[in-house]
């Protein structure tokens, strides 16, 4: 809804419902701006307007035992609700702000950072 990008590298596209989400992804929302993110383990981010988020790692593979949810809130407020990572791992996913690191243990958070 209304004015959202994503940086994937040097490149810089507009956001679109459906698209895919990758490990290293900086999505940005302009003044109006709100975006939904739905990961594979179910995990949801909603995000408001003149927000700024960084996927840091993300790495579901439970029959592998590989899992990882980091997210960096630059700016902005976010909605989280856990997904799958959180219920197998909950070390395993960390939100992390310009002051502090929040850890997961299964949980609704609002997070804002000016």
């Amino acid at each position: 809804e209304g004015q959202a990008s994503l940086l994937r590298g040097s490149e810089t596209e507009a956001v679109v419902p459906g698209m895919e989400i990758k490990m290293g992804d900086i999505l940005k929302t302009g003044d109006a701006g709100a975006v939904g993110l739905i990961f594979s383990d179910d995990t949801v981010i909603a995000m408001g307007p003149r927000t700024e988020l960084a996927v840091e790692d993300y790495l579901f593979e439970p029959v592998e035992g590989k899992l990882s949810f980091i997210a960096k809130i630059l700016r902005g407020t976010i909605s989280y609700l856990s997904g799958q990572i959180a219920k197998l791992s909950p070390e395993s996913v960390k939100l992390v702000t310009p002051a502090a690191t929040i850890g997961v243990r299964g949980t609704h958070v609002l997070i804002k950072v000016d």
